[in-house]
């Protein structure tokens, strides 16, 4: 019964991610871009309506290459941003503010 169980799951999240799961490692970084619309307590950053947790060693660029602080980032800003699937979760390593 446990068996049937996780193979409907794993159907369902099938079908809710549009059939499209990354089949990635660890420690494999993936490039996006999006628009920064919040900062959470600094532990959550939500891009094009999407959370993301934050790598304690994250990286933060403004429109001019110089590394800043995430706080001092706009919102709502254009970002290119570094991620990677953990077992915490989606984190991002890098995120960078695009000059307008």
């Amino acid at each position: 019964m446990k068996t049937t169980k996780s193979i409907l799951f794993g159907l369902f999240f099938l079908l809710l991610s549009g059939g499209s799961v990354p089949l990635l490692s660890a420690a494999e970084e993936l490039q996006g871009s999006g628009v920064l619309q919040a900062v959470e307590s600094g532990e959550l950053i939500v891009i094009d309506e999407k959370g993301f947790l934050v790598d304690s060693y994250l990286r933060v660029f403004d429109g001019e290459d110089k590394e800043t602080m995430l706080y001092r980032l706009g919102v709502p800003t254009l970002v290119s941003y570094s991620y990677r699937y953990t077992t915490r979760g989606v984190v991002i390593s890098r995120i960078q503010e695009v000059p307008q």
